[in-house]
């Protein structure tokens, strides 16, 4: 355990793709959960933010499921079933259904921990049934396991006894002797309470030798201690004695060094057996013991049950006084734990009310998502029918008119100055009618698009294609433009129309707002796992109000020193097509300096 322990701290220091991370947190999480569960709590914790920032629903369901546990062994039971319920709902829409259940079986268990017996039982009875259409019998029969403790503790010894039963089947088929030892040993303390003592011995003998068959000396020491009760239970004083004796010195000789609530709780039916069997010295003598180790350890119900105990042996000595002691000792103890026991009650019920808004909450904003999810998918539905019909319907109308203005001019003679201006004026609203109607044709494709279709692209001879493809424009106003490449033999993968859509879209409007005999700049290096291309200009600059709008679809800069038509959607179309390819943009720029367009890629995109 140790060396996995360093192997996986080894790993976290290392550097990892943030997927592996994940996964390392959570496995040494694992390990620390009952060693260093302080610890443990931090690393999921990391864990779960990790896989949220990289959206690694597997790696975060699993990360609020070690959650979960941690927390439940930190007392946070609220908080362990908030995280409980989250890496429910995630495995029920991955589909996994093993975990899903796992978790089902531990919110059982913490509200068993709570006193909520009846939700306990409801998450147990999911879980079995989730593990037995997986036909998994390992998950089925601990699940058994854990809700028949469950309908023991809610005072249905008859139905405990029936779940441990069918657990025990699944358990022989397995050849998980341990567990059937457990299981046995259940049945042995549940049938006692019911009253049948039979089956009870049959259930404890059964558990014995299940336990001396692995070799486990505190199983058959705490099997040894069950029968005693059963004996105490029928009567049978000298029986219970004799078994209570021989758990003692089995749990002596299994863990000399440990005094915990079972080998308690055998001293003080020891004291309760020579009660009932009329020796008031040697009861005396196993309850003060039992009693010292009692209050060591703070186990208030113990020690209350030894006070009762004692107070009836000194009455049955003659000794009043000391019953009389015993009994205010019983009673303030008494008193004390069913004063905590209200609060802890109150408390539970105000974590189960919370859990029970939060869950209602969740579910309310999950049906609001969901709703505006629709009404999203609705409107989309409407937006694209709408560009599809209205720009089929506008087409049509705008090439009457480019070609009616075109015929128009052939034939109007040179003195009809008028007549020409107002055909000017034409021409310019129906050439920017046609490039709106363009750019909101290339965003809607866009924002449709499927998953690209990458390809290798060596970038040189590609932006020397879309460099001559701007000559004209450039040429037009004495610009030169340059471009630079490094390494020059440098390719990336990319979906080439949507991206040189871009670049394009960068190169024209630095053009544009370049003066006469200007500088354009195209800049290609690789830094580290990404690609930085920049187009950069020497010319108006954008004011540094601006620049949080500009990507801001039909925004136009206002007030410029120039006025220079465009329709406010080109750098719209730039963002979407750079983030597609899972890059980003931004922009620096200083008025009458110049502005730098940054694009970075990731390399293997």
């Amino acid at each position: 355990m140790d060396q996995q322990i360093a192997e996986l701290e080894l790993r976290l220091e290392q550097l990892q793709p943030p997927l592996e991370r994940v996964s390392t947190l959570n496995q040494l999480a694992d390990h620390l959960l009952y060693s260093d569960p302080l610890r443990c709590l931090k690393l999921v914790t990391e864990a779960r933010e990790l896989a949220k920032a990289h959206t690694d629903q597997p790696g975060l369901a699993l990360s609020l499921q070690n959650q979960c546990y941690v927390q439940r062994i930190l007392g946070e039971h609220g908080l362990s079933i908030q995280a409980g319920l989250q890496a429910l709902s995630l495995y029920m829409e991955l589909g996994n259904r093993q975990q899903e259940a796992t978790v089902l079986r531990v919110l059982g268990q913490i509200y068993a921990d709570l006193g909520e017996l009846p939700t306990a039982l409801d998450y147990h009875l999911r879980a079995i049934d989730q593990f037995r259409s997986l036909e998994d019998q390992n998950g089925e029969a601990r699940s058994l396991l854990y809700a028949g403790v469950t309908h023991s503790h809610a005072g249905d010894s008859q139905e405990a006894v029936n779940c441990y039963r069918q657990a025990i089947d699944l358990l022989v088929k397995l050849d998980n002797v341990h567990l059937q030892a457990v299981a046995w040993n259940s049945c042995c303390v549940d049938y006692a309470k019911l009253g049948q003592y039979a089956q009870a011995y049959e259930a404890g003998n059964c558990a014995m030798a299940l336990f001396q068959q692995t070799d486990d000396r505190y199983g058959v020491a705490v099997t040894q201690s069950s029968l005693g009760e059963v004996a105490l239970r029928s009567s049978d004083y000298q029986q219970a004695i004799s078994l209570f004796e021989a758990a003692l010195k089995g749990f002596k000789e299994s863990r000399p060094d440990v005094l915990n609530a079972e080998m308690i709780e055998t001293l003080l039916n020891l004291g309760k057996a020579w009660q009932q069997l009329g020796n008031p010295d040697q009861a005396l003598g196993w309850l003060t013991r039992a009693l010292t180790e009692a209050e060591k350890q703070q186990l208030n119900l113990l020690a209350i049950g030894c006070y009762q105990t004692l107070a009836q042996v000194y009455e049955d000595k003659g000794d009043p006084a000391a019953a009389l002691t015993h009994y205010k000792r019983y009673m303030a103890l008494h008193e004390k734990v069913m004063g905590e026991n209200n609060q802890r009650t109150l408390a539970n019920l105000r974590v189960m009310y919370e859990t029970q808004e939060a869950q209602s909450e969740s579910r309310r904003q999950k049906a609001l998502r969901e709703h505006e999810q629709q009404r999203f998918e609705r409107l989309t539905q409407l937006r694209d029918d709408f560009l599809h019909h209205t720009t089929h319907d506008i087409k049509n109308p705008l090439t009457i008119i480019g070609t009616s203005s075109t015929l128009l001019r052939m034939r109007l003679k040179p003195t009809d100055e008028k007549i020409i201006e107002y055909l000017d004026q034409i021409e310019y609203g129906f050439t920017r009618i046609r490039q709106l109607l363009e750019d909101m044709l290339d965003l809607a494709r866009l924002e449709t698009l499927p998953a690209l279709q990458l390809e290798s692209v060596a970038l040189q001879r590609w932006l020397e294609s879309i460099v001559a493809e701007v000559k004209a424009l450039a040429e037009a106003k004495h610009i030169h433009v340059q471009l630079e490449v490094l390494p020059p033999d440098l390719v990336i993968q990319c979906h080439p129309l949507r991206l040189q859509q871009a670049i394009v879209n960068l190169l024209t409007n630095a053009i544009k707002y370049t003066p006469e005999k200007g500088l354009v700049q195209i800049r290609v290096v690789q830094v580290e796992n990404q690609v930085r291309i920049q187009v950069i200009d020497n010319g108006i600059g954008i004011p540094p109000e601006a620049i949080p709008r500009l990507f801001d679809r039909f925004y136009r800069v206002h007030n410029y020193p120039v006025s220079i038509e465009g329709t406010g959607l080109g750098l719209s179309i730039v963002k979407l097509a750079v983030e597609q390819h899972g890059g980003t943009v931004k922009v620096e720029s200083e008025p009458g300096q110049g502005t730098v367009f940054t694009l970075l890629l990731p390399d293997d995109v």
